[in-house]
C-alpha cells in the first residue's frame, strides 16, 4: 500500500460545523426529490453508479446539498478507508492549498484511473468542502478496505465498514459502484466456482435500514480503466427522482439524469 502524504498541522484547521440553510455554490434542486422521501428508520441511503461520468456525480452532489440543509450526514465514497482522515481534513481546511494536498493522495495516480478519480469526483470533493466551510454538518469517509480474497470477501468488508460508519447516528449517504449498492445476490460475471453468486455489500445490511437508488441515463459515456466506455440506455420520463413501491432488481428507486451521460476523465493525467 502506498504511503499517505502527511498533513502538517499548520495546513489543516478543523472548523466547527453549525446549522446553515443558505444556498451553496454548486447546489441545484432535483425534480421530484424531497428530504422527506428518506424514511426516518433508514440508516443508509446508497446510490449505485457507473463510474467516470459528470452527470451521476453532479446529481449525487445535489442530493448531499438537499439533505445537509436539515440534518447531519456522513458522505461515503468508494475510496480507501485508509484515506478517510485525509478526506475529513480536506473538507474542513480553509487554506488555499487544500486542493493541492488532496490531489497528492495516491487515489489520483494514473494506475487508479477507473473512473473514481475523475474530474467530476474532484469537483464533488470541492463541493463537500464548500458545504462544510459554510457550516453544514457533514462528515466524509471512504469504505474500501485493504482486503485479499474474492469479490464476496470484498463485499463483506465494505458492508462491515458501512456498519461501522453508521454507528455515528448520522444518515450514511453513499456513492458506490452499482454492484456494491444492489440489495440482492447477482451472478458472478467471471463465472468463478465456488461461489458463482456475489452477495453485494448493500444486501448484507438490514434491508429495512437501506434505501438503494440506481443511477440511470439515456445511455452516454463513462470512463473506466480502459478509457471511455458506453453506458446502457434506460427508459425516459421527466421526473429525475422516484421511489418504487417495492424493491426492483435490488433497488428501491432510481435517479434518472434525463440525458446521455458525458465522460469525466481522470483529474490527473
Amino acid at each position: 500500500m502506498m504511503a499517505i502524504p502527511t498533513l502538517s498541522p499548520p495546513q489543516t484547521i478543523l472548523v466547527q460545523a453549525r446549522p446553515d440553510r443558505k444556498d451553496v455554490e454548486g447546489c441545484s434542486p432535483i425534480p421530484g426529490f424531497s428530504s422527506g422521501d428518506i424514511d426516518d428508520e433508514a440508516r443508509y441511503l446508497l446510490f449505485g453508479q457507473r463510474y467516470g461520468t459528470n452527470e451521476f456525480v453532479t446529481e449525487f452532489g445535489n442530493i448531499v446539498c438537499a439533505l445537509s440543509r436539515n440534518r447531519p450526514i456522513i458522505v461515503v465514497i468508494d475510496w480507501p478507508v485508509a484515506d478517510s482522515g485525509a478526506f475529513s481534513s480536506y473538507i474542513s481546511d480553509p487554506h488555499d492549498d487544500a486542493d493541492k494536498i488532496l490531489l497528492a493522495l495516491p487515489i489520483w495516480d494514473k494506475g487508479s484511473t477507473d473512473g473514481r478519480s475523475s474530474q467530476a469526483t474532484f469537483q464533488f470533493m470541492q463541493l463537500l468542502r464548500r458545504l462544510r466551510l459554510a457550516g453544514r454538518d457533514i462528515q466524509v469517509a471512504g469504505c474500501i478496505p485493504a482486503v485479499a480474497g474474492d469479490q464476496n470477501d470484498w463485499e463483506a468488508e465494505i458492508a462491515n465498514q458501512l456498519r461501522s460508519i453508521s454507528q455515528s447516528g448520522r444518515l450514511v449517504v453513499g456513492l458506490l459502484g452499482s454492484l456494491h449498492a444492489t440489495k440482492k445476490p447477482v451472478p458472478d460475471p467471471r463465472n468463478v466456482l465456488p461461489p458463482d453468486m456475489i452477495d453485494p455489500a448493500a444486501d448484507r445490511l438490514p434491508k429495512d435500514q437501506v434505501i438503494s437508488i440506481h443511477f440511470e441515463s439515456r445511455g452516454g459515456t463513462g470512463w473506466g480503466l480502459g478509457g471511455p466506455n458506453k453506458l446502457p440506455v434506460y427508459g425516459g420520463g421527466s421526473t429525475l427522482w422516484s421511489r418504487y413501491a417495492s424493491t426492483v432488481n435490488g433497488f428501491d428507486g432510481r435517479l434518472f439524469v434525463g440525458m446521455p451521460t458525458t465522460v469525466s476523465p481522470p483529474a490527473k493525467q
